[in-house]
């Protein structure tokens, strides 16, 4: 069984076996954060023909990069 976790990474599930494997999925998932972001604002620099060849869509990225908290 796993239960799923809300962050500003996504939803992802966590197992719920040990308090162990949770740590280490909560660890990983906070790791990720930051590469994503500075992936993020490289791809907002580009241009829209850059970004469709990335498969990306820049509404999306600018709502990406957006923080948890409204201000």
């Amino acid at each position: 069984m796993a239960t799923s976790i809300l962050s500003d990474v996504g939803c992802r599930a966590i197992p719920s076996r040990s308090i162990t494997r949770r740590a280490v999925a909560r660890l990983i998932a906070v790791r990720e954060v930051p590469p994503r972001r500075r992936i993020n604002a490289f791809l907002i620099g580009l241009d829209d023909a850059g970004i469709a060849t990335a498969a990306c869509d820049r509404r999306a990225l600018e709502e990406a990069g957006r923080g948890q908290f409204p201000l």
